[in-house]
């Protein structure tokens, strides 16, 4: 319940930083969401079923993992949205700043 309000103000977010693209983050974060709800607590159910109590936060810890290392796949396998360009490294800002 302490994260009730971090998917929301991560749509928000989102949509607001990638103005050009709000549509498909919007999308693709609803459909993340919705396929999550239905598909984790399937998963940490024949995961924690037949073992006790006690290996249900190992199974949640498990599947956190196994969720970052999927979102991280995708965000590689994407690349950078369109549109977007990556911020120039601090010594490549000092050098336009003196050749200027």
């Amino acid at each position: 319940m302490c994260l009730a309000g971090a998917f929301p103000t991560l749509l928000a977010w989102a949509v607001t930083v990638l103005p050009d693209t709000a549509r498909r983050i919007s999308g693709a974060l609803l459909t993340a969401n919705l396929a999550g709800s239905a598909a984790l607590p399937y998963a940490l159910a024949l995961l924690t079923g037949p073992a006790p109590p006690a290996a249900v936060p190992l199974a949640l810890a498990g599947l956190a993992l196994a969720s970052a290392a999927a979102l991280a796949a995708a965000v590689r396998a994407t690349g950078p949205a369109p549109g977007t360009h990556p911020r120039p490294s601090p010594a490549h800002t000092d050098e336009m700043e003196h050749s200027a």
